[in-house]
């Protein structure tokens, strides 16, 4: 019976250890093909946000195309203003197409590399106007981090076409942190201020709306101060 029980146990044993491995061959095939699909997808999500850059910088290069041709100051306003807001998006998807997270985007890389752009459409003004940035290590996802570019070209765009009328100087100060789950965002100049401000470009405030407007989407609150130049205080959640 001792004898009986030893080989009941030795093949019992057996039988468990060749169902332990056929489990676990069928679990590393399956996980094979699970990094082979996820390794197929990265291609892809990173073939898709390649195509829409370039997409989205040859619409760019047609504008500055129709800049060239165009007849009258308020046209080529109007073409300068689209081929930054269009940029701001494009440079999400070059962020996401050089990075090897396809979800988020590092303000503090993502910002000065738009302002960078942003100046170099104002060349006059390039040298008398300084910007300084403080951006923590916030982070936003891809349906945070376009609308806020947009915002962050409008109001750094106004900044430069307005707040400092002819050769003035100035600077431009842009503070980013992230407290917990929601972004503060301060951007302000030591321009002419608000007031001042609308009598020289009266009508501008469709530029406000649309300030309004992105902040909603970023479901956002925003508070503005107009003396001693303007400054924003935009609050919203990090988190899509």
């Amino acid at each position: 019976q001792t004898y009986k029980g030893w080989i009941f146990i030795l093949v019992s044993a057996l039988l468990l250890f060749i169902l332990l491995y056929k489990e676990l061959k069928k679990r590393d095939i399956i996980e094979s093909d699970l990094i082979k699909n996820i390794s197929e997808k990265r291609l892809l999500l990173n073939e898709i946000h390649h195509r829409v850059k370039n997409n989205l910088n040859s619409i760019i290069s047609l504008l500055y195309l129709e800049n060239s041709n165009a007849e009258s100051p308020d046209s080529v306003k109007i073409i300068e203003t689209l081929s930054g807001r269009i940029y701001s998006m494009a440079l999400v998807h070059e962020y996401l197409y050089d990075s090897k997270d396809f979800m988020h985007i590092p303000l503090k890389n993502y910002i000065p590399g738009l302002v960078s752009y942003i100046k170099g459409m104002y060349p006059l003004k390039e040298s008398s106007i300084s910007i300084n940035f403080s951006i923590d290590e916030a982070v936003l996802d891809i349906t945070k981090a376009i609308p806020f570019g947009i915002l962050l070209n409008e109001i750094v765009s106004n900044s430069f076409k307005h707040a400092f009328p002819g050769s003035a100087e100035g600077s431009i100060v842009i503070d980013v942190k992230h407290d917990i789950d929601k972004c503060i965002v301060h951007i302000g100049d030591d321009g002419i201020g608000i007031r001042d401000m609308e009598k020289l470009c009266p009508g501008g405030s469709h530029g406000i709306e649309l300030i309004n407007l992105l902040v909603k989407q970023l479901s956002g609150e925003i508070s503005s101060s107009g003396s001693n130049g303007l400054k924003y205080t935009i609050i919203f959640p990090a988190a899509g």
